[in-house]
């Protein structure tokens, strides 16, 4: 385990069920607060999508690989079916 890890599990997290950063909470992760992107609100994809483009995510990153590529590995345009929804969303709006 690494001090970053929480990055990635945290991300993971809402990708599953949705909601907003930590950070941004009343009371803060650990003491810290966020503002930045607070009104942001993750909708949840489900465990077994999220499942999927983390696997393939995590798997296809190389070993000199860093935080920015592994949120491009994971970024909606790189999954048709998000892709879609977000777009779908989008336009509701």
């Amino acid at each position: 385990m690494h001090t970053n890890s929480g990055i990635p599990n945290h991300a993971y997290c809402l990708a599953v069920v949705g909601g907003r950063n930590a950070g941004c909470d009343v009371g803060g992760s650990g003491g810290h607060t966020d503002v930045a992107d607070c009104a942001t609100t993750v909708n949840a994809i489900g465990l077994a999508r999220a499942e999927q483009i983390f696997y393939q995510a995590v798997t296809s990153l190389t070993e000199y690989a860093n935080f920015c590529d592994a949120r491009n590995a994971t970024q909606p345009s790189r999954w048709p079916r998000a892709r879609e929804r977000a777009s779908t969303t989008h336009g509701a709006q």
